[in-house]
């Protein structure tokens, strides 16, 4: 496999990961079974973490690990972590968008930092 079919490949699955975190965020505000919401995203973002170190997408990977994290901490679910999910998973829509450019700049270091102020204000 070329690395591009790779990396078209990677994009295909993190795209169809992040389809489900947009009906998964979508529905917070509609069904409050966050718990099981959460678990499934935390699950997505487990899963997004690990396949972008494996493409060695380190701000990616530190992305998905800042919410990965959150989402297993004992902090309380509350409307701005819900805009954080949903600013994130926008976000990641566009890297991956851009990714398939190959424009990787979409999530730099000052993002992630940014990411993890947000988280930590909590």
């Amino acid at each position: 496999m070329e690395d591009k079919d790779l990396v078209n490949l990677f994009i295909d699955e993190f795209q169809d990961l992040v389809n489900r975190c947009k009906l998964i965020v979508k529905n917070f505000n509609n069904n409050r079974k966050i718990d099981s919401n959460i678990k499934d995203l935390r699950k997505i973002f487990h899963t997004n973490k690990g396949n972008s170190g494996i493409m060695n997408l380190q701000n990616l990977y530190e992305f998905c690990y800042c919410l990965e994290s959150q989402l297993n901490s004992n902090t309380p679910y509350n409307d701005e972590l819900i805009f954080i999910l949903i600013d994130s998973v926008d976000t990641i829509d566009c890297y991956l968008s851009n990714l398939r450019k190959e424009n990787v700049s979409a999530i730099n270091e000052s993002f992630v930092s940014g990411l993890k102020r947000r988280i930590d204000q909590l």
